[in-house]
């Protein structure tokens, strides 16, 4: 029994469960592709919909280890934790402290209406905003004691968390000058570009394919000393250091840590309307955030609350203080490919329409080859059938998704036949009873 079995069990929700562990260790089993069709299909259907419920508020890092799945298939589960310190109650103490509290996520926001909405809320509040880049990592939590690293651990769900203590120890301070009891730090963890290069050309072409996935390879497995000197982890967080973000910064910074790159953002600096907003925010928040995002792996940036003490609401795994601007230099990568064919779902309650293209290469390095349209209505709206040209993005999940008409810039537009690009540039020339016959001759069963 196998993974290959798994996979042949066609079993779609023992399949993604099973796809969302293989994610959080860094070995994807299944195609991003996919793994959207199974999540969209499960979160359609009213029964699994009910019972998956908590794998869909939270992330895959935070899901119960599929023990017995894993071993009806005969597939080990990567060891979380030291086994030789896990009896020890020092140990345990340490590891049930980091674990008390769940992690969160920030609400993407990709335009500068949804912006200036949270901007506008704090500058009313006369609250400071912290700005920084969201790395793109893998979040690791460690706690110091009286100045001394004790246990360094994945993301996770108590119990269930990934020990990269003795990793852990070659890229972060082994001792601070802080001597604060239990002291928990949280960070990102990635390799370098220079580093994945380095990896796949000296270990595995195929093994490292992005920063996030070559730093939980070097963290959970020891590899040569050498490339530890390309794997970076950046910290943003320090429960119960200080009253602001300014404040914990600035310490873990003087203390050795290599801190997440920020600003501040005095609530006076805001401007008072929106078109003043939108000038201001791209030269002083995106601009210059780029400067560093432009060489460190980033996917947007974070923006929150200064002040520590203010709680906000939370609802599910959000919390109203802060966000992450998904947009300008941190858009989407957009893509255009050909439509060879469109693929049609009957679903319980409604149809759902994917298409495929020729397969070409992302600039993440994997491959993209269908394209969610969602519905019927989508795909006649924006003039789609076999053999006209498609706009598509990657987003921040590396799932293909279709960009509308009317979000499409530059004099893009959907439907226009490729063998007709030379005669005309007129995409109505398709009709939508054309785009329907295409659908019939190509459903799915």
């Amino acid at each position: 029994m196998s993974v290959e079995k798994l996979i042949a069990s066609k079993n779609p929700i023992k399949i993604w469960i099973a796809a969302r562990y293989f994610y959080r260790i860094g070995d994807p089993i299944i195609t991003d592709e996919l793994y959207e069709e199974y999540t969209t299909l499960l979160k359609e259907h009213p029964n699994t919909k009910r019972v998956l419920h908590e794998y869909f508020i939270r992330t895959y890092d935070e899901d119960p280890i599929p023990y017995g799945l894993l071993e009806e298939f005969g597939i080990k589960a990567v060891e979380q934790s030291s086994s030789s310190f896990s009896q020890d109650p020092e140990y345990r103490r340490y590891f049930d402290a980091l674990n008390e509290d769940k992690s969160l996520s920030c609400r993407a926001v990709v335009s500068y209406e949804e912006a200036w909405e949270f901007f506008n809320r704090y500058k009313t509040l006369q609250k400071d905003l912290m700005i920084s880049l969201k790395m793109d990592g893998i979040n690791t939590k460690s706690i110091y004691n009286e100045g001394n690293l004790k246990l360094s651990l994945s993301r996770g769900r108590s119990s269930e968390s990934f020990d990269f203590t003795e990793q852990t120890k070659l890229v972060l301070p082994k001792e601070i000058p802080i001597t604060k009891k239990d002291l928990k730090i949280t960070g990102e963890s990635f390799v370098t570009y220079e580093g994945v290069s380095r990896l796949r050309q000296d270990i595995d072409n195929t093994k490292y394919k992005t920063c996030k996935s070559s730093a939980i390879s070097l963290l959970r497995v020891r590899h040569s000393l050498e490339y530890y000197n390309f794997l970076k982890t950046v910290v943003f967080s320090a429960e119960g250091l200080a009253s602001t973000l300014a404040q914990t910064f600035n310490q873990l910074e003087l203390s050795g840590f290599s801190v997440v790159p920020h600003k501040l953002i005095k609530w006076e600096e805001i401007p008072d309307d929106f078109e003043s907003f939108k000038t201001w925010a791209k030269k002083d928040v995106f601009d210059y955030m780029w400067q560093f995002g432009e060489t460190m792996p980033s996917d947007g940036i974070v923006v929150e609350v200064n002040d520590l003490t203010f709680v906000g609401e939370q609802k599910d795994q959000y919390s109203d203080r802060q966000i992450a601007l998904k947009f300008e230099q941190w858009s989407f990568n957009t893509y255009t490919g050909i439509v060879k064919n469109i693929l049609w779902r009957q679903n319980r309650v409604h149809a759902s329409i994917r298409v495929e293209i020729e397969p070409m290469e992302t600039v993440d390095g994997c491959t993209a080859q269908f394209i969610n349209v969602f519905n019927p209505a989508i795909l006649i709206s924006n003039h789609i059938r076999i053999g006209s040209l498609i706009h598509f993005e990657r987003n921040s999940d590396a799932v293909n998704i279709l960009i509308q008409n009317d979000r499409l810039e530059d004099g893009k537009v959907n439907g226009i036949l490729a063998s007709e690009l030379s005669d005309s540039n007129d995409p109505d020339s398709s009709t939508a009873n054309e785009i329907v016959q295409d659908v019939s001759k190509s459903s799915e069963n």
